[in-house]
């Protein structure tokens, strides 16, 4: 079992399209909406795998229950935080060269109930498994900045319950979590993780490294 954390969900929408041309009205070939964001992405890579899982999402307004029907729809095991404010969408066009414009809408705002919320969820969830539980996997961004130090958290109650915690994240969630002795990080091949290392003072670099490979879930497997 692995308990996996998506705190800024998206309705994951991509357009199919020959060429994306700017200014212009380009007629969609396809389109294919699923429940995004990185966690619910490891959930979907999991049930493939035939890895038991189950994800914690804030879902707010309408678009949080159109991500709630695709979860369904996709068999994810999840469970939810219910927010004021509405889910973002991100919108991706893709070329039939693959090439690939998103469009990424800021996350919601989360209050300080919603969050201790998430964090009381996370810890019921980790009790209710704990005995079968093999990771804890803090997937994507923080929908805001009230949210950076709910990876921490999460993560230091994972090592409280001897439960390994592996962190894929960019921004600030990202640069929090290197600061972090609880965490396993992964090493995704971006700019934005390069920033982050290089600028951060090597004694605040606390988080463990980890090879994080083309299948995320496979390091999960590795440990």
């Amino acid at each position: 079992m692995v308990l996996i954390t998506t705190l800024n969900p998206c309705i994951d929408k991509t357009l199919f399209v020959p060429q994306y041309q700017k200014g212009r009205i380009i007629k969609v070939k396809k389109v294919k909406v699923i429940a995004g964001g990185k966690g619910n992405n490891v959930a979907r890579i999991l049930n493939h795998l035939g890895i038991k899982n189950v994800v914690l999402n804030f879902l707010g307004g309408h678009y949080g229950k159109i991500i709630e029907d695709c979860l369904k729809k996709d068999k994810i095991d999840y469970r939810a935080v219910w927010t004021a404010h509405p889910s973002r969408t991100v919108v991706t066009v893709l070329e039939k060269d693959l090439k690939q414009t998103a469009f990424a809408e800021p996350g919601p705002k989360i209050l300080d109930a919603e969050k201790q919320a998430m964090h009381s969820l996370f810890q019921k969830t980790l009790q209710t498994y704990k005995h079968g539980l093999k990771a804890v996997v803090l997937s994507g961004s923080v929908p805001d900045q009230n949210c950076i130090s709910l990876v921490q958290e999460m993560a230091a109650y994972a090592k409280s319950n001897a439960v390994k915690a592996l962190l894929d994240s960019s921004g600030p969630a990202l640069r929090a979590g290197l600061q972090s002795p609880n965490l396993f990080w992964s090493n995704p091949i971006s700019r934005s993780w390069e920033t982050y290392y290089k600028t951060l003072p090597s004694a605040k670099m606390k988080a463990k490294p980890c090879c994080w490979s083309i299948c995320k879930a496979s390091m999960i497997l590795q440990i």
